[in-house]
């Protein structure tokens, strides 16, 4: 697999066949996980040559996840990729794996939240919801999180926070994104309320009711169809 991905992107044959080949060697040091170790270096090579396709680099960066801890040097590179790279789902695809690949990820991920950019912003935010273990400091950058100028930024703390032990506040974020002009964010918010556990979830009612004399139409709605969930039976059992 190795020898495959080493073939240089400039000396393949105009032919589909090579490049997809070697596209999927790349794709298959996802499968390997921690045993592709030995090409981690290669891997941090091609998601930071411009010269790499968009594919190339996608399943580079996907890889260098998968393989985890053994892959802690490409946090830096990593970094870089959701900073830099041209292609939003590259970016994505940085951020995720940033989250897997060992002890630096936190450090690195932690200064991403911070970011002047929202949309770097919101891929640390989701970032973070995939450690396994987030430290004080990943939640305390979460709950700041929620009180982000960007919604979406709000709503990815959020999602990133919901299950876990630090989830003050969480339910006064989500009833102020019910009230979002974008019906997205709306919809999101209100499935993730309705998903926290039933003593959580009823902290949210007094705001709901507050609500539900909002002059917006779509908001009245969504309230009432929050309170109605949160006050059935049926859920979160």
């Amino acid at each position: 697999l190795v020898d495959l991905v080493q073939q240089s992107p400039a000396n393949i044959a105009e032919s589909e066949t090579p490049r997809q080949l070697r596209i999927a060697a790349i794709e298959s040091l996802s499968v390997a996980k921690a045993d592709a170790a030995v090409a981690v270096p290669l891997l941090i090579r091609i998601i930071r040559n411009p010269r790499e396709s968009e594919q190339a680099r996608r399943h580079a960066v996907i890889a260098l996840g998968k393989i985890g801890p053994p892959a802690a040097v490409a946090a830096e590179a990593l970094v870089e990729t959701v900073l830099l790279d041209d292609s939003p789902a590259v970016r994505d695809a940085a951020a995720e794996s940033l989250a897997t690949v060992g002890p630096t990820e936190l450090e690195a991920i932690l200064r991403l939240i911070r970011h002047r950019d929202a949309d770097i912003r919101w891929r640390a935010a989701q970032a973070l919801g995939k450690l396994e273990r987030p430290s004080p400091s990943a939640l305390r950058s979460l709950q700041q999180a929620l009180g982000d100028a960007e919604e979406r930024v709000q709503l990815a703390a959020a999602k990133s926070l919901a299950g876990t032990r630090s989830e003050q506040q969480l339910h006064t974020t989500l009833v102020m994104l019910l009230q979002s002009q974008e019906r997205d964010v709306r919809f999101d918010a209100l499935q993730l309320l309705t998903s926290l556990d039933r003593e959580k979830a009823t902290r949210a009612l007094p705001l709901l009711e507050e609500l539900r004399s909002s002059n917006r139409t779509e908001v009245r709605r969504i309230a009432e169809e929050a309170m109605e969930k949160i006050n059935s039976p049926e859920l979160l059992e």
